[in-house]
């Protein structure tokens, strides 16, 4: 039996690099000399996995964040490589009246977006996305995860605008690129999943950025460890990918 491939899809290298140490993923450089995006490849058991991270800004020297270097990123994977599913991981706010919690790990059960405000229809919808994801919740139950929608827009910080939409989108979960990964991956009919580990919490005290940096190291190492643990649950066929 041909072994699945799956890329796994961060914005940040310090999101994807415990990961990548973990399975001693190769480093394969970039996709083309003009793009930023950097590449990791390896097996783990009956797996195929290639990391892909947006790499630096060559103007600013940030990493990529957001949905413009998400997108691409996607588009290159998809590509690139015959790939069997793809999975974005990495941070995100979580909302407290949602009862999320700093260190809660979700799975995510559609994606859309917040800040795309199109007030005509069917424009209205179009800028939500509502794009679909592999059903987990047999998954998630197993592997002890939350399950919520993800809320996707481009900036780190929110006005009571984004909040409204967020709650209108039903998301216990903010970040900056899991739609438009997979808005992508849809185009090319790929099935699409999604873990969100959460490093900040909207709607208790103290700033989201203190929170965050506070909070990070833990978060992405709890991700590492999800992230192989459900690994193991696909390469098992207890989730159907296809």
């Amino acid at each position: 039996m041909a072994k699945k491939r799956i890329v796994i899809l961060f914005a940040m290298q310090k999101e994807a690099d415990p990961f990548i140490e973990l399975l001693n993923l190769e480093f394969k450089g970039t996709f083309d000399e003009s793009l930023p995006m950097l590449r990791y490849e390896g097996a783990y058991e009956r797996l195929e996995l290639t990391v892909v991270t947006s790499g630096k800004d060559p103007n600013h020297g940030v990493d990529n964040v957001g949905t413009q270097p998400a997108a691409v990123s996607t588009l290159m994977a998809i590509q690139s490589y015959q790939l069997d599913l793809v999975i974005n991981a990495g941070v995100a706010a979580g909302f407290a009246n949602k009862g999320s919690k700093i260190g809660d790990i979700y799975f995510i059960t559609e994606f859309k977006y917040h800040d795309r405000r199109i007030p005509s229809a069917p424009w209205n919808a179009y800028g939500i996305g509502s794009y679909p994801a592999v059903e987990g919740s047999q998954l998630a139950s197993a592997l002890d995860l939350k399950l919520s929608p993800v809320s996707t827009g481009d900036s780190f910080d929110m006005t009571s605008m984004d909040e409204e939409m967020i709650m209108a989108n039903q998301a216990a979960v903010k970040e900056m690129e899991a739609a438009s990964i997979a808005w992508v991956a849809s185009l090319y009919g790929k099935p699409v999943m999604a873990l969100k580990v959460i490093t900040d919490l909207v709607g208790v005290k103290g700033t989201n950025e203190s929170q965050y940096n506070e909070t990070f190291d833990r978060a992405v190492e709890s991700l590492k460890n999800k992230l192989v643990e459900m690994l193991d649950y696909i390469q098992l066929a207890r989730i159907s990918i296809t």
